[in-house]
């Protein structure tokens, strides 16, 4: 459990250690990090560094070491990063070679320009640890690094408790978010992720920092933009951060609580827009209301009118197929706002870049559902239209197709409405289950509603439409089920703290 003996040791074996300013007596102890990892848009200045350094804090986690400016490397040592962020289990599996190499280059590039400066070594930051198969392919890699370094390894965790580091590392790095529950054992090395408020992140600061204190020998890494913007504003805070590197318990004087006003719910505000969206239809278009009862309660004869040609507005069936189309956008933008956190979020659009952009998440998600809405319902419209010969007018389909699809505005309702409330997340996916059956059940009611007007070829009719619309969404979940490049993301996204 020694642990910074091991962090310290290659100094003391492999390097001139007495120019650096360590002495024997504080090479162990509780330390403190500051992360550069997680902020590479914030750059130091020489007085935040110096500043730093005086209350006791010598490492600094770090991609590069660009990320502290021109202040001189020689006052700190480096827990280094290898940028491997957010490996799932199938990316470790198939990229093992190219990984080691990389990480391998990358660390005697750092340690060719620096010296003696780095303590350890970060190979993987928040993999999915949690999965099967996780401990023997990260010990696999961590064997094959280790051979060609002398200095300690370790991966940086996304949970707060690590039941089992893989053989090949000498530590792991848990992480606490703001808020979140200390876990009942701590880790030695716990990276420490604030909140937007300062009072909630002092308070869990505070416990990691006084948790840490019963071991002889640990490291808190916390994000320097933070730590630098926190400190600014509360310059006392500096003594107590002496008080620990003491190994005294600390007590952090406590910011006013800001203003109670919840924040914006991006949620509600669209779903706002969207039923704004259908009154506005239906003030310009009264028929609306009035065809879509008709359609639930009697459906035979709207089908009828229909397909014999007396109902042919195809204005109001086109505005419901893009009213729909803004509802699954909403539809993806709340599963996103309720099931992703913010490190979910970073998951989708590492792996999904043409798609999900970075910082823009459940906007992307949001512009993903309209788009993939409109090119889908263009493809059943058509595929429904060029296979049934009775169909004469594009009208006709269009309106056995789009108005069973408002049925998802009080399902979208529902959802956002449970979302905001927080409950229980079986209720969500119940509600997301019935308005993907609405979306489906619209295709094959159409096709079922046409193959009643075709003279011959029925049973053939429904096999290439309702058939293969059956096995061509089958196909999708197949697909996605059994490929974990696709899968594995998707399910570490939605699990990851």
């Amino acid at each position: 459990m020694q642990l910074l003996i091991f962090l310290f040791l290659p100094w003391l074996l492999f390097e001139a250690v007495p120019e650096t300013g360590i002495s024997d007596e504080n090479e162990l102890g509780n330390r403190i990090a500051l992360s550069f990892v997680e902020s590479k848009s914030f750059v130091p200045t020489d007085n935040q560094l110096t500043a730093a350094q005086s209350i006791g804090i010598d490492l600094l986690e770090i991609s590069d070491p660009s990320e502290i400016g021109n202040h001189p490397a020689e006052s700190f040592y480096f827990l280094l990063d290898g940028g491997v962020r957010y490996p799932t289990i199938h990316k470790l599996q198939s990229e093992k070679s190219d990984l080691a190499g990389e990480l391998l280059e990358k660390y005697r590039n750092i340690s060719n320009r620096y010296p003696g400066k780095i303590a350890a070594f970060s190979i993987l930051r928040f993999p999915s640890d949690q999965s099967e198969g996780f401990l023997p392919i990260a010990s696999s890699i961590a064997d094959s690094i280790q051979q060609h370094i002398n200095i300690p390894i370790f991966y940086q965790s996304a949970y707060p408790f690590i039941s089992e580091i893989p053989e090949g590392f000498n530590f792991a790095s848990s992480r606490i978010l703001s808020g979140s529950e200390i876990p009942p054992i701590i880790s030695q090395v716990t990276f420490f992720t604030p909140s937007d408020y300062d009072d909630i992140s002092l308070i869990t600061l505070q416990e990691i920092l006084n948790e840490t204190l019963a071991f002889e020998d640990s490291i808190v890494i916390i994000p320097a933009a933070w730590f630098f913007e926190i400190t600014e504003r509360q310059p006392d805070l500096d003594l107590i951060f002496s008080d620990y590197f003491e190994g005294h318990e600390v007590t952090f004087p406590l910011p006013a609580k800001p203003d109670p006003f919840p924040p914006l719910n991006w949620s509600i505000v669209l779903l706002f827009v969207i039923w704004g969206g259908f009154f506005i239809h239906y003030r310009y278009q009264p028929i609306c209301l009035s065809v879509s009862l008709r359609y639930l309660f009697n459906h035979t004869f709207f089908v009828a009118d229909v397909m014999l040609g007396r109902f042919r507005n195809i204005s109001a069936g086109l505005i419901l197929i893009g009213h729909h189309a803004m509802i699954t956008g909403l539809f993806l933008f709340t599963a996103g706002q309720y099931a992703l956190s913010d490190s979910g979020k970073e998951v989708l659009s590492a792996y999904f870049p043409g798609m999900i952009f970075s910082g823009f998440e459940l906007l992307s998600l949001f512009v993903i559902g309209i788009l993939f809405s409109l090119l889908l319902n263009l493809f059943s419209l058509s595929w429904i239209y060029i296979l049934n010969k009775q169909i004469k007018n594009f009208s006709q389909v269009v309106n056995l197709y789009s108005w069973p699809l408002v049925l998802n505005l009080p399902v979208i309702t529902l959802i956002v409405y449970l979302a905001a409330l927080d409950v229980n997340h079986i209720w969500i996916l119940g509600s997301s289950v019935v308005f993907l059956l609405v979306w489906f059940m619209s295709f094959n009611t159409a096709a079922i509603a046409g193959v009643r007007y075709l003279d011959k070829y029925r049973v053939l009719n429904v096999f290439l439409t309702i058939g293969l619309h059956f096995m061509f969404m089958s196909a999708i979940i197949v697909f996605v089920i059994f490929t974990p490049a696709v899968l594995e993301p998707l399910l570490f996204a939605v699990s990851i703290p």
